[in-house]
């Protein structure tokens, strides 16, 4: 018999509940700032101001023999704006869980530094309110400053880290020529190479809640 997709309903509560498991760890990781921490196409090694052009708030698959967690994630895609570069797609994927509390402490600070770096604040959010935060960052599109590093793992592969560091201003834009429409090629490229988009549903949280606040 054929598996029974899942429905936005089955993602919504599996959401609620894997938040719920990791929410001890969430409220001290949630505070980190942006920062160096720790896909990939050719781009050297610097600073670059890129454009989000997609969140997306998913789960590990895990390997129960290998005793590996599915973990919630949030990925981000982005696109280089401006420089030799442009045009250049990137991704960075933040874990919000882990298979241990330190491992999970870890991953969430560097999920908090990331969101950060995008310009929203993680301080007053709940793990059950990303689903909110990543529809607010697809709503949003943010221009950002970002680094990249090349660099070779212990495991002998060539892997390419990329760290947002803050929200670039409107003037900045304005110096280096970027408009409101930069990387928007990109983001239908992105749309043709996902033809089957599995959308997480999500009602907006209330205002006066704990999701997270743009910078």
């Amino acid at each position: 018999m054929a598996k029974k997709a899942a429905t936005p309903q089955d993602t919504s509560a599996r959401w609620n509940e894997e938040s719920r498991k990791a929410q001890k760890t969430w409220k001290k990781a949630r505070e980190a700032k942006a920062g160096n921490d720790f896909s990939n196409p050719e781009i050297a090694d610097g600073n670059y101001v890129a454009r989000v052009l997609k969140a997306k708030a998913d789960f590990t698959k895990g390997d129960k023999k290998k005793g590996y967690a599915s973990i919630p994630y949030v990925s981000l895609t982005l696109v280089v704006v401006e420089g030799e570069y442009v045009g250049t797609k990137l991704n960075r994927m933040d874990r919000l869980g882990g298979n241990d509390e330190d491992q999970a402490v870890a991953n969430q600070e560097r999920f908090a530094k990331t969101m950060d770096g995008i310009g929203y604040n993680c301080e007053e959010l709940e793990l059950k309110e990303v689903p909110d935060l990543v529809k607010s960052i697809n709503d949003d599109k943010p221009f950002v400053h970002i680094t990249v590093a090349n660099n070779t793992g212990k495991d002998g592969k060539e892997y390419l880290n990329v760290y947002c560091n803050k929200v670039a201003t409107q003037d900045e834009l304005d110096e280096l020529g970027i408009g409101d429409d930069a990387g928007d090629d990109a983001e239908d490229d992105t749309a043709e190479e996902k033809a089957e988009p599995k959308k997480t549903s999500a009602k907006k949280a209330p205002a006066n809640r704990g999701t997270a606040r743009k910078r």
